[in-house]
């Protein structure tokens, strides 16, 4: 197809899609040759894929810039998936399974690995964030996904 992007599913092309992924895998952890590598970089190969991760680390960019920290509440109502990613990155962080790139790029952005359960955070505190309504209207508008209006808790006494 004129393209070195195979899928690793692809059942006609099983064997090397496997192939072509355990090539990325091997350069991604410096273990493929630099003749390898050129041979596979005048081939076209495409050594990064736009990937899930990069599409979170995009959210978490836009999250930042409309409340101006990348704590997410794990039950972010407006990207509920967001919330996830965060929480799963510090666990891979935690346990020394986060790409050393990832790591930079998540710190450059300003992420804290460690927080205290149950401290009020940057304006979150029990999953629920404390945005002025123009905050949320910028976070809910920088993606596409629908959004819950905020929900309001009301103390009775």
């Amino acid at each position: 197809e004129g393209h070195i992007n195979v899928p690793q599913a692809n059942d006609d092309a099983c064997s090397l899609g496997t192939w072509v992924t355990m090539q990325r895998m091997k350069r991604r952890a410096n273990k493929l040759k630099p003749e390898a590598i050129a041979e596979l970089d005048a081939l076209g190969m495409i050594w990064e894929l736009h990937t899930d991760w990069d599409i979170r680390f995009q959210e978490l960019h836009q999250f930042k810039s409309a409340v101006g920290h990348c704590n997410v509440p794990q039950k972010y109502l407006v990207n509920p998936s967001l919330g996830a990613w965060v929480a799963q990155q510090r666990r891979r962080y935690k346990t020394f399974t986060l790409l050393p790139d990832r790591i930079s790029a998540l710190e450059e952005l300003g992420m804290e690995w460690e927080l205290r359960r149950g401290r009020q955070l940057h304006g979150c505190q029990d999953g629920i964030p404390r945005m002025t309504p123009e905050q949320m209207h910028s976070a809910a508008t920088s993606h596409s996904r629908p959004h819950a209006p905020p929900q309001s808790r009301t103390h009775h006494p």
